[in-house]
């Protein structure tokens, strides 16, 4: 008697070889998206970064009030001042600098910016980019000065 098809026990085997090789192959796709969204995630934060770091040196120097009783409080204000205009519409700043942090979160990022005093009219800033998903944390960070009158 003459077979017309394949068996079903012929047809598991190719289902099984099939996927046994398709296997990588779909895991390397899975991992290229992963990568790809990392990626995504620390070019946006660079350029945030970047971005902050350049508002700030545009600030220049700094004049504060005569007479202001703390330095640190004057330069705080100027530099909160500063990030209220940023064109970024939905950017929750933190009502003010806290232990000489400035906290702000925009989407899925959280921003830190930290001022200390230095001698000679200059003041440190550390900023700090913290992007937390599915576990995995990325974290940019920029460090510059700013002169002050």
């Amino acid at each position: 008697m003459k077979n017309k098809g394949f068996s079903f026990v012929e047809l598991l085997v190719a289902v099984a070889i099939l996927g046994i090789i398709s296997l990588p192959i779909v895991s390397s796709f899975a991992l290229a998206a992963k990568t790809d969204a990392k990626a995504y995630h620390l070019s946006a934060m660079n350029d945030a970064a970047d971005d902050v770091m350049m508002l700030l040196e545009e600030m220049e120097t700094i004049t504060l009030a005569q007479g202001a009783g703390d330095v640190m409080v004057a330069l705080q204000n100027a530099v909160y001042d500063a990030f209220e205009g940023y064109s970024l519409n939905d950017l929750e700043l933190s009502d003010a600098f806290k232990d000489d942090k400035l906290i702000f979160v925009y989407n899925q990022y959280q921003f830190e910016l930290t001022l200390k005093n230095l001698e000679e009219n200059y003041c440190r800033v550390d900023f700090k980019i913290v992007h937390t998903s599915n576990g995995a944390t990325l974290e940019v960070n920029r460090k510059g000065l700013l002169k002050y009158a």
